[in-house]
């Protein structure tokens, strides 16, 4: 029992003078766990897919496609309908099965400014932003 006590003192001591990372010591980590920013820049295109399981028993699933320098789809399948966004930098738009519209439809400009702001293809010197770190 004493050593316990003393283990979990020591181990709290030394974590009071580990230094805690911060957002851009992470972000740091993660771009040279991935090659560098020379090697995030040469990648031309992302391939995303997943599924989705849902209560009571659906499943769907998700895909994302992204493409430099701005290109994006974006599907998702849920009982034999598949919704879809796309992006091409300037225009976007969508097919919505899930609320009766089975043709292409154009997205508003606040869509567009929501869909293409979310779906950034990963450049690594990007300034704009905002990350925290709020810990483990």
């Amino acid at each position: 029992m004493r050593q316990s006590l003393i283990l979990l003192f020591a181990v709290f001591c030394c974590s009071l003078f580990a230094s805690p990372q911060t957002a851009d010591e992470l972000i740091s980590k993660n771009i040279r766990a991935k090659g560098g920013t020379d090697a995030i820049k040469a990648i031309k295109t992302v391939r995303m897919a997943g599924r989705l399981d849902a209560a009571g028993g659906f499943t769907g699933r998700v895909g994302q496609e992204n493409m430099r320098p701005n290109l994006v789809r974006e599907t998702f399948s849920l009982q034999g309908m598949t919704a879809v966004q796309a992006y091409d930098g300037s225009t976007a738009w969508q097919i919505q099965p899930f609320g009766g519209h089975k043709d292409p439809q154009l997205m508003g400009d606040d869509d567009v400014r929501e869909f293409g702001s979310r779906h950034f293809f990963g450049n690594p010197d990007r300034t704009a932003g905002i990350c925290s770190w709020l810990g483990a």
